[in-house]
């Protein structure tokens, strides 16, 4: 029998050199989930005393990769589906709709939540999806909402959806945001520039009953196809009883 652990990148050092302290320094209960657009990747994952925030990494040529940006979010809980309209980071996060303002990279702030009323649910890829200038189509696990985005977030509303046979259609297709966190794809291009190259990759480390699955973003100059820069983004251990 499988099954997966999430451990944050910070505080795990010494996890992984003494098993036994996994759960005290790691906290399986807090994954990391990752979603990339533009100019910058965010990252969902635990700082080192184990809270849960939002890191905004920014794609630039100019700078080593590096956090830009933090904010502490309400639970451990990673996100299901992410998506983005204007300066507004959009996440699911099981039964709740986050909006995150991301005008000031530096000081990302939560700006809105919704709770998202469990009717009848859809099985596939959950996803955020712009329908309209206005209008933001979120296809969950629990039920379908059209999102109105007039004016500041606090005031954007939510109307149910019936479901429907296109909208389950809909969610079987996997959307490309899956790739981010998909472990099967090793190697994923973010975003290429004259210089550099930036990619997520996963690499493994295999030992008696466990693989340790480590997800990385890297910058890659162009011409020598090195690493000119690489951060640890999170990490997943495996076990097999």
């Amino acid at each position: 029998m499988k099954f997966t652990q999430s451990i944050a990148r910070s505080g795990c050092v010494m996890a992984l050199l003494l098993s036994a302290l996994f759960t005290s320094v790691c906290r399986a209960d807090c994954e990391h989930t990752t979603y990339a657009y533009e100019d910058r990747v965010v990252v969902m994952s635990c700082n080192k005393a184990g809270a849960p925030e939002l890191r905004i990494i920014l794609l630039d040529d100019a700078t080593p990769l590096k956090v830009l940006g933090q904010a502490a979010v309400p639970s451990a809980r990673g996100f299901d589906a992410a998506g983005h309209y204007k300066n507004f980071l959009l996440l699911v996060r099981y039964d709740k709709f986050e909006v995150y303002d991301l005008t000031d990279l530096i000081h990302p702030a939560l700006a809105a939540s919704f709770v998202l009323k469990k009717r009848e649910g859809f099985s596939g890829y959950e996803q955020i999806e712009q329908t309209a200038p206005n209008k933001v189509l979120v296809l969950t696990s629990l039920s379908a909402v059209e999102v109105t985005t007039d004016g500041d977030p606090s005031k954007w509303s939510i109307a149910e959806i019936s479901p429907s046979k296109e909208l389950q259609k809909k969610m079987f297709g996997r959307t490309s945001e899956w790739r981010f966190t998909d472990q099967n794809e090793k190697l994923v291009v973010l975003r290429e520039t004259p210089k550099f190259r930036y990619e997520l990759i996963w690499r493994e480390k295999s030992s008696t009953g466990e693989i340790l699955h480590r997800h990385y973003l890297r910058k890659v100059e162009v011409t020598t196809q090195r690493a000119a820069s690489e951060m640890l983004l999170g990490e997943h251990l495996e076990t097999i009883d």
